[in-house]
């Protein structure tokens, strides 16, 4: 069951991800005083928040560290609150923040417990050993 809701949790926060480059996408349309900075500014932000989060942040992000990737998560989605607020929505911009806060709490409390070397020692019904790529979902974070 708690496997179930992890998986929840874990499609709420790939939903709120998306609602942050929304964000900034939103953002860029509305700075700027000419129509070619308006859809510059709404491709390029949500584009460089993308690019940053799959650098920091992201699950295999090349360039991961765990403080590094919590760092850029809060200020990826300090970021997008900071965006819609400055484009006049700051209920929305605290609503984000909130689930944010509450779905990341819920992800970390739901992860599975991780395994412990006896398991890893045995190899999985289909023959593969843990670790070698085909246990993605037996992995947290």
């Amino acid at each position: 069951m708690s496997s179930a809701l992890h998986g929840v949790a874990l499609a709420l926060a790939f939903a709120l991800e998306l609602c942050a480059l929304a964000a900034f996408g939103w953002w860029g349309w509305h700075t700027g005083d000419r129509t070619a900075s308006h859809v510059l500014l709404a491709i390029g932000a949500p584009t460089a928040g993308a690019v940053l989060w799959g650098l920091l942040a992201a699950p295999r992000a090349p360039l991961r560290a765990p403080v590094l990737a919590v760092l850029a998560e809060v200020a990826f989605h300090l970021a997008a609150a900071g965006a819609l607020r400055a484009t006049g929505h700051p209920r929305l911009a605290g609503a984000l923040l909130a689930l944010v806060v509450l779905d990341s709490l819920a992800v970390h409390l739901l992860a599975p417990a991780a395994s412990t070397g006896a398991e890893s020692a045995q190899p999985s019904a289909a023959g593969a050993r843990p670790g070698d790529g085909h246990d993605v979902l037996h992995r947290s974070g």
